[in-house]
């Protein structure tokens, strides 16, 4: 900025504010333009558009909490083989009461996500089959934490030293065969 004009122009920070503020509202940087942006490009197809659009709904961000029209995004992400949407969609129609929720079919969305290389549903998956409530399976549980390992998860060695503990040897060799065996679908 020019030196004289410097001297001249020394806005308070009030002022800065206010300018900053009209701003935003003159270019649609608030809130309600990112949530408008966001459901554009979700009614659009875009699956990950369709989760944060998802997700913002059913935390009331950026618009009027509303669970079953955020519950129908994260769907159709999750039916778009989209991997986080897919976890999410499972872990809600596990912990939902009936009859939105249904314990069975969202075991079966984290296993798809978990197929798709989500490393998160894969450690949710080692936790419904080892720690959350009979009956314990601990080889598909420990299959489950060796394959989020080998995907990158580093948050898995409390939960599979908690799980060697329950098992034989034998049993860890199964989990590991199982492991093995596992390939992520693209």
């Amino acid at each position: 900025m020019n030196p004289i004009l410097r001297l001249w122009f020394r806005p308070s920070p009030i002022c800065l504010l206010a300018l900053l503020a009209a701003a935003a509202l003159g270019t649609g940087c608030g809130p309600a333009s990112t949530f408008k942006a966001t459901l554009a490009k979700a009614k659009a197809g875009d699956p990950q558009s369709q989760m944060e659009v998802g997700q913002m709904y059913l935390e009331g961000r950026d618009v009027k909490q509303d669970g079953v029209e955020g519950l129908s995004w994260v769907k159709q992400a999750a039916l778009k083989g989209f991997p986080p949407a897919e976890r999410t969609y499972g872990m809600i129609l596990r912990a939902a009461p009936p009859p939105a929720g249904n314990v069975e079919q969202g075991r079966q969305w984290l296993e798809k996500a978990a197929h798709h290389g989500d490393t998160l549903a894969q450690i949710e998956l080692a936790g419904i089959h080892g720690l959350f409530s009979p009956p314990f399976d601990y080889v598909e549980a420990m299959k489950w934490v060796l394959i989020a390992e080998k995907g990158g998860a580093t948050n898995t060695p409390a939960i599979r030293k908690m799980l060697e503990g329950q098992m034989s040897a034998s049993d860890v060799a199964k989990a590991r065969a199982r492991a093995a065996e596992f390939v992520v679908e693209k």
